[in-house]
């Protein structure tokens, strides 16, 4: 299995591949070009922001052309616009790993120290919640969340680098 991670300049993408790597192959993608350093040790690739009008058609191609299963966007306009590109990847195989466009803006704060994370495509756990069954949000469909244990209430959001 492939995936792509956006936001790769971001330590939290880093973050994201060590908690959920399970053997895949992983690729990180960004706007900004990586550190030569970061290249040698990762397979790299460069993509247009997630507000330009061509970013989900040139994200498709790149993802057809280097067979990605999963794609987790971590900057905030590429969930955007990936919310509404969702269903043209899923026609090629292609999971694209947020949260329905109506649902984006009630998850997007900022990051919390000491998130836990999981991930989760149409009800299934990718990277199951370290908070366990109390954390199990069933309006929670899809996604790549942290959950912030704030005096025993679970707030959640959505994981973003930005």
């Amino acid at each position: 299995m492939k995936i792509l991670i956006t936001g790769a300049t971001s330590a939290l993408a880093h973050k994201l591949k060590r908690l959920s790597d399970r053997g895949e192959t992983f690729i990180y993608a960004d706007q900004i070009d990586l550190p030569e350093f970061m290249k040698k040790e990762n397979q790299f690739v460069r993509i247009a922001a997630g507000d330009s009008p061509a970013f989900a058609h040139e994200l498709l191609r790149l993802s057809l052309d280097l067979q990605i299963d999963y794609i987790y966007p971590l900057r905030r306009s590429e969930v955007a616009a990936l919310a509404e590109s969702r269903q043209l990847f899923e026609e090629y195989s292609i999971k694209v790993v947020v949260p329905g466009k109506k649902d984006i803006p009630g998850f997007l704060a900022p990051p919390r120290p000491n998130e836990k994370l999981f991930i989760k495509y149409d009800g299934e756990y990718l990277l199951e919640p370290e908070f366990g069954e109390k954390a199990a949000d069933p309006t929670i469909q899809t996604g790549v969340f942290g959950i912030f244990d704030n005096a025993g209430v679970l707030e959640y959001r959505l994981f973003t680098a930005d």
